[in-house]
């Protein structure tokens, strides 16, 4: 059986490799526990013969900074979905985001980036975790 690096060199040179390398950016928890009896990601990538690209999900979780005040407002719809209004104070402006989520997934409603400035913004006071 080849590696990963042996059918992508294969495949890019033209040649026929034994499979091709193939994943999915994430394994929703939901999915899991709903419809894959319960395994976790690695068992689930295993299960369908794919390639593990797991990402730990607190890598999208950043630490509090004065420079990057996030107020909150939540709701919870009839049918269980909860919306997360987010206005963010920085010394340079203000920035507006909606998140919603649902027992299944979750979404932005509203994008942070609404004008080509408002990416300084947050280039320059979006707090990073410090690995």
């Amino acid at each position: 059986m080849m590696t990963s690096k042996e059918r992508m060199l294969t495949a890019l040179r033209g040649g026929k490799p034994d499979r091709l390398p193939c994943t999915v950016h994430q394994w929703m928890p939901y999915h899991l526990e709903n419809y894959m009896g319960g395994m976790d990601q690695i068992e689930a990538f295993r299960h369908f013969g794919m390639d593990a690209a797991v990402t730990d999900g607190s890598l999208y979780f950043y630490r509090e900074t004065p420079d990057w005040d996030d107020r909150i407002v939540s709701s919870k719809t009839v049918d269980e979905v909860i919306t997360q209004h987010h206005e963010v104070t920085t010394p340079g402006g203000k920035l507006t985001y909606v998140y919603c989520c649902s027992a299944q997934t979750g979404w932005y409603a509203e994008h942070m980036i609404k004008e080509p400035e408002d990416i300084y913004l947050f280039r320059d006071y979006y707090p990073r975790m410090g690995i």
